[in-house]
């Protein structure tokens, strides 16, 4: 029977009690809360007794026992009204249809006299009835109230320990939410349980969620965005989350509120270290969420948890070996890791251990101790490869720009050094190398007179309010690198290289610190006499280098300018170099120093050993031979003549904050723009100034050349072994007054470059 209208409903039931009926079951159904609520109002005036389903709950969080209720249905007496049948009947959808009909088909004990009514509002249960097989003397027992259809109606089961609080009418416990519908219920509805879970398989007809877990609660109530999939966390995490979700309703908001942070930035990845376990997978999650680009949206995009993404941050670099714009990606990568403070991973060591060696190089990063030696070890298997080098660029800068080299003007100084980097980068040494430094060796250190001593160039390059920075064991192998580290925008730079004071020793190059202000350090001589091994060896000096630039800023807050330069340089070669042929004995008379490299002996002549010169009362070792003696360096030596030992760098460096404020753009007039070497190798320049000056210091290449002033005209003589262009810059108390260059012409040379 169908009604649209309350008035006709209550006029149909008044008049229906009043017609016997052996059927004394009515079930009512209503598609509103209101109208649920107006009709269970009626009928509890109508039926004489009542049975609410709350009273069959034994316990609080259980079921109402059907058995009970269905037998007290039976045995009623008088006209009783059910509530709230529909609710349990919701929730069992499966058992729906059966436990209807068995109500409505009872044997009930007092309904011989056809008065018996049996009142059961149901609350949108309208298919469910209409599937229900009727007797066609049983059509009467089901009305229908049609009016005020509730769209928006909602009920949400929530498993107990979940402990959250959703927006909505809350009833906790299996009697508390029949409870709630005995009374007024409003919408919508929210049923906390401990029994959830036994409801998650069940199919609904009508709007049920069921929440067992935080991941639900998340995705189907508080509308979590659907690419957010389960598996991207663990229970706990997503419990965690959902306690802010719940204030918030938002992603973005609930993670910025635990995080806290106010809005989204890569920047937070600096403070990973310190974020819990819990806060690095709020973090990867939001950043997943952003699908970025670049390298991070690469990985976030890519993995499927936080311990993936952790992985990736290292091992991402594996899948992009071959991009276009690999150096980039490779450049957020590493700021990423250094952000993160991450270790590299032992799966992703492994992995790149399986690569040739270009590919290690370009996959690693010199932010860890193992990933520093790996790229060292795979560089000695492909150091004549350029993209080897290119990699190194980007992977390990300190090592490629050590490799780099520093465009001296003086080529075969250059070439050796180009060569003894490498193989000492590599920890090999070659017979070509070894057959240059045995040639260079014969010619009793020619090579090393044509340089300028470092004592002289220290002796133009210091002022007053300077000081010396000395680094004992500083050769000239790190002058590239030392270029790199000072050679930016925050300083000036003056280079030159200069030869020690031999026997390469620091008892003998200390001189020119005398009345001096200095500073000394002393830290890269001891490792140099370490037992360090290779490559260890290597990334140590690299390591110390830093921290003699971070001494020459300290140093730089109350001095104009620090000159950094060395007693004498080391050899890495000479230790390498082992073979029987170059130990010679010595006479008992000789005096040995530094494992033989030379020694002091006035009475007796070594100069048939190859490669050993006399100097002063020393007999020295230019090439990697030495004097028979107990014991041997394992990392580095000093104390022979060959160019890493005896070759040392000056540099001159300023802030140039210090120095803008003095520099000055002279007028320069050179009087001597071109000019021919002839046959003397020699050249005079001269040139005018507009400012008066009483000292003026020209700075040619690697070398350094005090003028003379006469009638208001410079001069300076400088050597020249080709022609070419040749610059020269101009220093006076420290600060540099102005450049410029000219032409030299030598005689029949065919060179087109400049050497000094």
């Amino acid at each position: 029977m169908q009604f649209t209208d309350l008035e006709q409903l209550k006029v149909y039931l008044q008049q229906d009690a009043q017609v016997p009926d052996r059927f004394p079951v009515r079930y009512i159904n209503v598609d509103s809360m209101e109208m649920w609520v107006k009709v269970k109002a009626h009928l509890s005036t109508i039926a004489h007794n009542s049975l609410r389903l709350s009273d069959f709950c034994e316990n609080e969080d259980t079921a109402p026992n059907l058995t009970r209720l269905k037998s007290s249905i039976r045995t009623a007496k008088s006209s009783t009204l059910v509530v709230p049948l529909s609710e349990y009947l919701r929730i069992n959808n499966s058992i729906a249809k059966k436990i209807l009909n068995d109500i409505l088909k009872a044997n009930f004990e007092n309904s011989h006299l056809g008065k018996l009514r049996i009142y059961i509002p149901l609350y949108r249960m309208k298919d469910i009835l209409k599937s229900t097989d009727l007797d066609p003397r049983e059509k009467k027992c089901i009305a229908y109230l049609d009016m005020n259809y509730d769209s928006d109606y909602s009920l949400t089961i929530v498993q107990d320990d979940l402990n959250v609080h959703l927006q909505g009418n809350q009833t906790r416990g299996y009697r508390e939410y029949l409870r709630y519908w005995e009374q007024n219920p409003d919408k919508p509805v929210i049923f906390h349980t401990k029994n959830a879970f036994q409801y998650q398989d069940i199919v609904f007809a009508d709007e049920v969620t069921v929440i067992t877990n935080a991941y639900d609660l998340l995705r189907h109530h508080l509308h979590l965005p659907a690419d957010v999939v389960q598996q991207f966390g663990t229970e706990a995490q997503w419990k965690e989350l959902a306690q802010s979700y719940c204030e918030t309703r938002n992603l973005e908001g609930a993670i910025g509120v635990l995080l806290p942070a106010n809005q989204y930035s890569e920047s937070l990845f600096q403070d990973w270290f310190k974020y819990s376990s819990f806060k690095q997978w709020l973090l990867w999650l939001w950043t997943k969420q952003k699908h970025l680009g670049g390298y991070l949206g690469h990985i976030a995009d890519k993995s499927e948890s936080v311990d993936e993404f952790t992985y990736l941050v290292h091992g991402g670099v594996l899948d992009l070996l071959a991009s276009k714009n690999f150096e980039h990606l490779a450049s957020q990568r590493r700021k990423l890791i250094a952000d993160m403070k991450l270790q590299p991973p032992k799966a992703f060591l492994e992995a790149v251990a399986d690569l040739e060696p270009v590919s290690q190089i370009m996959c690693l990063t010199d932010l860890s101790q193992k990933e520093k030696r790996m790229i060292l070890q795979a560089f000695s298997k492909c150091r004549s490869s350029n993209s080897a080098r290119n990699a190194l660029k980007f992977t390990f800068p300190e090592a490629f720009y050590y490799l780099a080299g520093s465009n001296l003007q003086n080529k075969k100084i250059e070439s050796y050094f180009s060569i003894y980097r490498e193989q000492k980068i590599s920890n090999e040494i070659s017979d070509i190398f070894l057959q240059e430094v045995n040639d260079l060796a014969k010619e009793n250190g020619s090579l090393l007179w044509e340089l300028d001593a470092r004592n002289a160039i220290v002796d133009n390059l210091y002022h007053n309010n300077e000081v010396i920075l000395f680094v004992d064991a500083l050769g000239i192998e790190y002058l590239s690198l030392l270029q790199y580290m000072f050679i930016t925008n925050a300083y000036d730079v003056e280079s030159r290289i200069g030869r020690c004071n031999l026997p390469s020793t620091t008892e003998f190059n200390t001189d020119f610190l005398s009345n001096r202000k200095h500073e000394k350090y002393y830290k890269l001589d001891e490792q140099k006499h370490s037992s360090t091994n290779y490559p260890d060896n290597v990334i140590a000096e690299f390591e110390l280098l830093k921290e003699i630039k971070a001494k020459v800023d300290e140093l730089l807050q109350t001095a104009s300018a620090v000159i950094l330069t060395a007693d004498h340089g080391t050899s890495r070669m000479a230790v390498l170099y082992r073979s029987q042929s170059s130990v010679h004995p010595c006479k008992e008379s000789a005096q040995l120093e530094k494992y033989g490299r030379y020694c002091i002996d006035t009475s007796n002549d070594y100069s048939e050993i190859e490669g050993c010169f006399h100097y002063n009362n020393y007999w020295i070792f230019g090439n990697y031979s030495r004097f028979a003696e107990k014991g041997a360096p394992r990392c580095e030596t000093h104390g022979g003549a060959s160019l890493e030992e005896a070759i040392v760098p000056i540099l001159r460096i300023s802030k140039k904050e210090f120095v803008s404020i003095k520099r000055t753009a002279e007028k320069i007039t050179v009087l001597t723009p071109d000019i021919n070497a002839g046959m003397t190798n020699t050249v005079t320049v001269a040139f005018k100034l507009s400012g008066n000056y009483s000292t003026v210091t020209a700075i040619i290449a690697d070398q350094t050349r005090p003028c003379e002033v006469s009638n208001g005209e410079y001069r300076f003589t400088v050597a020249v072994k080709s022609s070419g262009q040749l610059l020269v810059k101009l220093r006076s108390n420290g600060i540099i007054i102005g450049e410029f260059s000219i032409k030299v012409i030598k005689g029949i040379s065919s060179k087109s470059d400049f050497d000094i």
